[in-house]
């Protein structure tokens, strides 16, 4: 990558949290930088891991519009 950006917001990590606050802020109108290492195939299709969403998150998720897709 060549030249630089500038940036309203950074968000350090893409886990639920980060991807959440970098959707929301962006749909505000800021310029996010979302700052994370790009998984690999290999890593996406190994990944295990799951969280769980309570009432507000869900909340949230719903008007962000993302949540139907994680349903």
């Amino acid at each position: 990558m060549t030249g630089t950006s500038t940036y309203q917001i950074a968000i350090i990590g893409a886990g639920p949290a980060g991807l959440t606050a970098a959707l929301a802020l962006a749909r505000l109108g800021l310029s996010t930088a979302l700052v994370a290492p790009r998984p690999t195939a290999e890593a996406l299709a190994n990944d295990t891991r799951t969280f769980a969403a309570l009432g507000g998150s869900v909340a949230l998720l719903r008007r962000l519009g993302v949540w139907s897709t994680l349903e």
